[in-house]
């Protein structure tokens, strides 16, 4: 193979010259930890145990990037909205799990079922993720400069 050939997985070949595959893990793995931060900004309105936020994870996929997500079983709900909000847009019944009926403050009486309407979602990993692009640039540019003047 010619010197400054670059195979398939970014390994450049010529000596000398910069590592970029370095640098690519460098920018993935800032842009991650960024995504995270901001994905747990966005869920703070809706903390009442803390077990959305600590569910937040990412993962780098190596050279071809990372993922972002949630573990929490409520992280669909709230990304993506339920019932007439949600993907299926119909209501939903809820039923008692553990006594015999529902009730809540300000129910006439206990019932047997509710239909509820859902809830909307508020999305935080769509908008951590698509609304930083221009910061994902950034980090990305930053590494690959700093990779190329100290490479």
């Amino acid at each position: 193979m010619a010197d400054g050939w670059v195979k398939g997985d970014i390994t450049v070949i010529q000596e000398g010259f910069p590592d970029f595959k370095k640098a690519i893990l460098k920018s993935h793995d800032r842009q991650r930890r960024a995504a995270e931060a901001d994905a747990r900004k966005r869920v703070a309105p809706h903390r009442k145990t803390g077990e959305l936020e600590d569910s937040i994870f990412s993962r780098s996929l190596g050279p071809e990037g990372w993922v972002l997500g949630a573990s929490a079983e409520h992280a669909w709900y709230l990304e993506f909205g339920t019932g007439k909000y949600g993907p299926t847009g119909q209501p939903y019944w809820i039923y008692p799990v553990t006594a015999g009926a529902l009730w809540w403050p300000g129910a006439a009486h206990p019932v047997k079922r509710v239909l509820h309407p859902g809830i909307q979602s508020d999305p935080f990993l769509g908008p951590a993720l698509f609304e930083n692009t221009d910061f994902w640039s950034e980090i990305y540019a930053d590494e690959v400069t700093e990779e190329w003047v100290d490479g």
